[in-house]
């Protein structure tokens, strides 16, 4: 049996272990701060007049390409291994919602607040994704939850302009920026959170 001293050294070293532990892979860990433009022009055959009604393709057919927005922010959604948090105004994309499921079927798990005025308009992926899995949230209030942001694995930041719409990536003058920065991932991670539990039913 241990004594109370033995417990509180034990707890002490577990603690500058943990500390010592998270700084080093802080350090390790790549630093991520991109900024994606869009509309994204290496889009050639998307049907411009059904916006969101087709699959995108790109030149490489959606492979990872530096010169196409679209496939970069694919990338990072990708990426994801343990959980993806969507915090969207609109979503209409069939592209992104493909990228999401994915995930899903992976084992991510994935929560989505979606503004409730949104919710039942043409193209809306709400019904696919709760039919894949994808906890949906989504609350009558005032005014619009404007919020455009992703959280990837709590550690990656997608957050911009950009609604997830075929609009947004083949029309308007859109930016987004993707970030790994601990303090900024934090603050949105809190804003999630406090939503999520907000609109809880």
């Amino acid at each position: 049996m241990l004594g109370s001293q033995e417990l509180v050294g034990l707890t002490a070293t577990a603690v500058v272990g943990y500390y010592v532990y998270s700084r080093i892979m802080r350090k390790k860990r790549k630093e991520i701060n991109e900024v994606l433009f869009f509309p994204d022009h290496t889009i050639d055959t998307f049907d411009k007049q059904q916006i969101g009604d087709k699959i995108f393709k790109t030149i490489t057919d959606l492979s990872l390409d530096e010169e196409s927005s679209l496939a970069r922010l694919l990338s990072h959604i990708r990426s994801a291994e343990r959980s993806i948090d969507l915090c969207l105004m609109i979503f209409t994309c069939r592209e992104f919602a493909r990228e999401i499921l994915e995930c899903r079927k992976r084992g991510c798990k994935v929560r989505l607040i979606l503004d409730y005025s949104n919710i039942g308009n043409s193209g809306c992926q709400l019904r696919n994704m709760r039919e894949g899995g994808v906890f949906v949230r989504g609350k009558k209030q005032p005014f619009l939850m404007h919020h455009k942001f992703c959280i990837v694995d709590s550690d990656l930041l997608i957050n911009g302009s950009f609604n997830w719409t075929g609009t947004a990536v083949m029309g308007n003058n859109e930016n987004v920026v993707i970030s790994n920065n601990t303090k900024v991932v934090s603050c949105f991670v809190k804003e999630f959170e406090k939503l999520w539990s907000k609109h809880a039913p």
